[in-house]
């Protein structure tokens, strides 16, 4: 499943992966990527916080990797926490830091438990207490009444949007 809560005012999304993700759960979280990083765009001198939770082993197609990639690009100020328990993501992900440095307005981690990577996001000048909202949103709906989820609906400009 891909599940995300995410506030457009203040540019931070808490997204988790976990167990299978099916084909267009992926298309999802590339589209919720893509109007994040929109959102991003109208705000260049903002700072944008992403904590990306993997809970699965499946690895994503290269499509939506790729797809991933290009949406994380076009932020133009970025702090961004991927957590994962898996050493070999870890490991990739530090290879992949080592290969694409940070440029400026734009911070990359890597981490084995949430706490870690919400105290670096905090230690950037996160809200802690959004971070932790966000997260329980996400978690609630992961673990919500079983039925599937459609995205933490939140109302944006006068309009709704499964992102």
């Amino acid at each position: 499943m891909f599940v995300q809560a995410y506030d457009a005012d203040s540019l931070v999304k808490v997204a988790i992966y976990a167990g299978h993700i099916s084909s267009s759960e992926y298309e999802r979280s590339v589209a919720c990527a893509l109007e994040m990083a929109r959102d991003t765009l109208q705000r260049p001198t903002a700072m944008a916080r992403v904590l990306v939770i993997v809970e699965t082993p499946e690895v994503p197609p290269a499509r939506f990797r790729r797809d991933l990639a290009e949406a994380d690009k076009q932020m133009p100020r970025c702090d961004f926490a991927f957590v994962t328990q898996s050493a070999v993501a870890r490991a990739a992900m530090t290879v992949f830091n080592w290969i694409s440095p940070e440029r400026e307005g734009r911070r990359r981690q890597v981490f084995s438990r949430f706490d870690e990577a919400r105290t670096w996001l905090v230690a950037g000048g996160a809200r802690e207490s959004l971070i932790d909202l966000l997260y329980s949103r996400a978690r609630a709906e992961l673990g919500g009444s079983g039925a599937r989820p459609v995205g933490n609906v939140e109302r944006r400009g006068g309009r709704r949007t499964p992102c």
